[in-house]
């Protein structure tokens, strides 16, 4: 069984940015609108303690708050995309709000290749992560579905937590409105996090986890093909 690491691309990537309390928020919010107006396609100022950008065409939103920070982009081209198009706002976002460093920085990533059945997945999680004694399921099941590999684990001062499993893509039939199976996808889910960042430190996270995640976790999962 053998799966094509190099083709895993990012779905997905979510990051929370938690601070002290940013009272200033309600004042400041058409602010960070006129800075930020290059960057959205439409945002919602209606609550008081709550700003949301949106950019439709690059799939990406925004949503400020009192305490926190999320950044939400589907189908970045890349970390490095995802990174060079948000530091800026989010250094232009602390700056206004005058935030100096960060509580916590999580940063989830989800990353996918796509394949050609469920069965791919199982017999790749069985035969490469298990001893050959746990392959032999028939004792507990007549059918295994969606395994994966969880573990958790810290790297200098990152910590994260790591899934390698299956992903099914589903999508309501057009004519009918049945839903049905549109493909097949190996999933790897890592979801880490560092505490106590300095805002001029930022830009140093987001490399490190550029560097995990295109060179550290792929190097892994290609050690575990072999």
């Amino acid at each position: 069984m053998h799966l094509d690491i190099d083709n895993l691309n990012f779905s997905k990537i979510f990051i929370e940015l938690r601070y002290g309390e940013a009272f200033t928020l309600p004042t400041k919010k058409y602010e960070i609108l006129e800075a930020l107006k290059n960057k959205y396609t439409a945002y919602n100022a209606d609550q008081a303690e709550v700003l949301s950008l949106l950019n439709t065409e690059k799939r990406f939103q925004i949503h400020i708050e009192i305490n926190r920070m999320v950044i939400d982009w589907d189908a970045p081209i890349s970390f490095k995309d995802f990174s060079n198009f948000t530091l800026p706002v989010v250094n232009t976002i602390s700056k206004i709000l005058q935030i100096g460093s960060y509580i916590r920085v999580g940063i989830r990533s989800l990353l996918t290749a796509q394949i050609n059945s469920a069965d791919e997945i199982n017999q790749y999680i069985f035969q490469k992560y298990f001893s050959s004694n746990a392959r032999d399921t028939s004792l507990i099941a007549d059918e295994i579905s969606n395994p994966a590999i969880k573990f958790s684990g810290r790297k200098g001062q990152v910590h994260f937590n790591m899934t390698v499993g299956y992903q099914q893509v589903l999508e309501a039939a057009a004519n009918t409105g049945q839903i049905e199976t549109l493909y097949h996808n190996l999933l790897v889910d890592i979801d880490s996090f560092r505490s106590n960042i300095n805002k001029n430190r930022l830009q140093n996270l987001f490399t490190d986890t550029d560097t995990f995640l295109n060179d550290n976790v792929k190097r892994y999962l290609k050690g575990v093909e072999s």
